[in-house]
């Protein structure tokens, strides 16, 4: 999200971001693209999850509503990344659902996260965190490559102009349609 980005990265001014593995983008602090949950999907994952006593947080793009904040799977997250804590807030009754673009869910153990890897691959993106305790669930067909085609078609910019690379799961589709073109 947004709100993971480091001020000082933000105080470097720089022309836009891809977050939340493509889902969105901004341009000089404006949105050009946001691919978001339907509301009832949302709440459709959130009752599979909730039933199977699995932590997740939804993602919007300025903050993450998380189910249980002082959860150790979470909390360990959170410390490992250095992620600033005010990002993440408590998910209540009133959320209002909309802007949702991805979901991470911390099952209690890497085989728990394997079994709903594939219990939701034909109908998700789902991506593996280097912890292999979390995973990111985004819209199917969703990841960084589009995010920067997004921005790539903002500016003009021809593909044969650009440089890709990741560290992680995540970075495959960035890294196959920058490949690709």
């Amino acid at each position: 999200a947004l709100n993971y980005v480091p001020q000082a990265v933000k105080d470097l001014r720089l022309d836009g971001f891809i977050c939340s593995n493509g889902a969105y983008v901004t341009v000089h602090d404006t949105c050009i693209f946001q691919d978001v949950f339907d509301k009832r999907e949302l709440c459709v994952l959130m009752r599979e999850m909730d039933t199977a006593h699995i932590n997740y947080f939804l993602e919007s793009y300025a903050k993450c509503y998380v189910k249980d904040i002082a959860e150790r799977h979470f909390q360990d997250l959170v410390h490992s990344f250095k992620l600033p804590s005010d990002a993440f807030v408590p998910l209540s009754e009133s959320l209002n659902m909309e802007g949702i673009v991805k979901i991470t869910l911390f099952p209690s153990d890497s085989a728990v996260t394997k079994r709903w890897m594939r219990k939701l691959q034909d109908r998700y993106d789902c991506c593996r965190n280097r912890h292999e305790t979390s995973f990111d669930i985004g819209k199917k067909h969703m990841h960084k490559g589009i995010g920067v085609d997004k921005v790539l078609t903002h500016f003009d910019i021809p593909f044969a102009k650009t440089y890709a690379f990741g560290d992680g799961t995540n970075d495959i589709g960035l890294l196959t349609v920058s490949y690709t073109h």
